[in-house]
């Protein structure tokens, strides 16, 4: 519920900031779940597929849209730590590379698949139980985990700061850390 809280956060930012838009096509894609330092052959074959589906779709006043899950399992077999590094060669920079002028309309949020699971403690699993279980548990979870910020998103976060270090426009509440 939160992730997509945050794309509609960016979204309406957006909206907001490009004023001369009349009509708008978002393209949305999930679930990439890239699991090593590149592209397997099953990867490559639906990134092609992606480009080309781009370059047929793609006007200006589209915007792209990702809803998490960029790693496979929180990119344990990916070898270079900066994991969404990675990512971003091996995936977004052949978009822009080939669609430069999706870069400054691009909003996403992490999955569950991009979390840093070796940080989670298995003690932290008794919330995983209680945020599906007990309502009164979940409100307060979330309110703590609004005040610390959520375990393992650390390398997720500094990502987004890099990927909108160079964002033309108004930036303020552009995104959302988790």
């Amino acid at each position: 519920m939160a992730s997509y809280g945050c794309i509609w956060k960016s979204f309406c930012n957006f909206a907001a900031w490009n004023k001369n838009i009349q009509t708008m096509k978002i393209i949305h894609l999930s679930d990439f779940h890239l699991d090593g330092d590149t592209l397997n052959f099953n990867h490559k074959k639906l990134f092609e597929a992606l480009l080309f589906d781009l370059i047929d779709y793609l006007d200006k006043d589209t915007i792209l849209i990702f809803s998490g899950d960029f790693l496979n399992m929180g990119g344990k077999n990916i070898k270079n730590k900066d994991y969404f590094d990675v990512f971003s060669k091996v995936f977004f920079k052949g978009i822009y590379d080939l669609l430069p002028e999706l870069k400054n309309k691009t909003f996403f949020v992490a999955g569950n698949h991009d979390i840093e699971r070796e940080l989670i403690k298995r003690s932290d699993m008794s919330v995983k139980k209680d945020l599906l279980t007990d309502i009164n548990s979940r409100k307060e979870i979330y309110e703590e985990l609004k005040e610390k910020g959520l375990v393992g998103f650390d390398k997720y976060n500094r990502f987004v700061n890099n990927f909108y270090e160079n964002f033309k426009g108004e930036k303020k509440n552009l995104f959302y850390r988790i």
